[in-house]
């Protein structure tokens, strides 16, 4: 090894018993931004070829210096394994007795870490099936449900960054903090294995495009008491909802589309699902089952969002937030009809209400 310093050195120590825990075949490397002026970044993307590029763990070693420099600068250091033969689970931002509970309940974590004080991250590490949307809906399922009951309720995707160890956590009140691991196991996880084959026994492959005969997407089957639409694939809803539910949002989703056209505003279907989201919320409707109707009744979803899953949750837990949040400004009270239609313009001059989930 060249002259390099101490802290060079405990990076390199670092970086070489992280990536033996995870064994990835390749990295991303993401440089997330938490100083004014500096503009977040993939460090492998905007290259002349035009396409990103991943780093093997040698790749990333010898890329530590370079990162050290900017992790003083105020970027945070992340990395995504990117492996066609597994899956990452992210457990984060895990408090209190949340480890072991997780250990408890029989999960083992190939990696766990440190950011700060009393805040861990686990890694489950599994193997993937197969490689289509429905094996992702699966996983990112099991991610949500994890985080649900140990960690952060707002992470929602199986491809998620992570911290790097050895590098200083530069979020506002950590103090600097480098992240530390706890434990580097590298074993794959029984107890997540069996879990996702629960879950995928839920979600069934679609036909290809070229089986079917058309030029639509493959993806997940409609849920329960949904069956397919046989109009335009650009008609609304795009399937024809069966359940109180889906049916409620299917309606309130017309209704609210015809006023964006009545305004002349224009039309993201995005938008329109966020004041439905709302609606909903407002009348009672149970969160889970405003976030199954977002996925069966919002049109075109797998080619609008790389994650249907995590936009639908982002969507309904955001709206949840925002609803809280304006009852505590009045004191208490819900909004009423009146008040969502005012919003409603406010709304699309702003811009989106659930843009996609940045680096912890």
């Amino acid at each position: 090894m060249p002259d390099v310093s101490q802290a060079l050195k405990a990076k390199i120590a670092a970086w070489r018993r992280q990536h033996a825990a995870l064994n990835s075949p390749a990295y991303r490397i993401t440089l997330k931004s938490r100083r004014d002026g500096l503009q977040s970044f993939n460090h492998g993307k905007g290259r002349a070829e035009g396409q990103e590029r991943f780093y093997s763990a040698d790749d990333v070693e010898q890329r530590l210096a370079y990162l050290s420099r900017q992790n003083a600068k105020g970027y945070d250091i992340y990395i995504t394994p990117i492996d066609s033969g597994h899956h990452y689970l992210v457990v984060d931002d895990m408090h209190g007795d949340a480890l072991q509970r997780l250990r408890a309940a029989g999960y083992q974590p190939a990696l766990v870490q440190e950011s700060s004080a009393d805040n861990q991250q686990a890694v489950l590490k599994i193997s993937r099936r197969e490689d289509n949307r429905s094996e992702q809906s699966a996983a990112n399922a099991l991610v949500v449900e994890l985080n649900r009951e140990y960690g952060d309720p707002n992470f929602s995707g199986v491809v998620h960054p992570f911290r790097t160890a050895g590098f200083a956590n530069k979020k506002p009140g950590r103090g600097n903090a480098f992240t530390k691991i706890l434990e580097a196991t590298g074993i794959l996880c029984p107890r997540a294995v069996s879990r996702l084959e629960e879950i995928r026994s839920g979600v069934q492959v679609q036909p290809s495009s070229a089986s079917r005969g058309t030029g639509s997407k493959g993806g997940q089957p409609p849920p329960d008491g949904l069956r397919k639409s046989t109009g335009s694939p650009d008609r609304e809803p795009s399937l024809t909802p069966t359940s109180d539910a889906t049916k409620r949002f299917a309606q309130l989703f017309r209704e609210w589309k015809g006023l964006v056209r009545e305004k002349g505003w224009k039309e993201d279907l995005s938008r329109i699902d966020w004041q439905v989201t709302l609606a909903m919320l407002r009348d009672g409707w149970d969160p889970s089952d405003v976030r199954d109707s977002i996925l069966a009744v919002s049109p075109r979803m797998p080619e609008r969002h790389a994650n249907p899953f995590g936009y639908a949750f982002l969507t309904v837990s955001k709206a949840n937030a925002f609803l809280a949040s304006a009852a505590a400004a009045r004191g208490g009270g819900v909004a009423g009809k009146d008040a969502a239609a005012d919003e409603l313009d406010d709304f699309f001059r702003l811009g989106p209400a659930t843009p996609d989930p940045e680096p912890r």
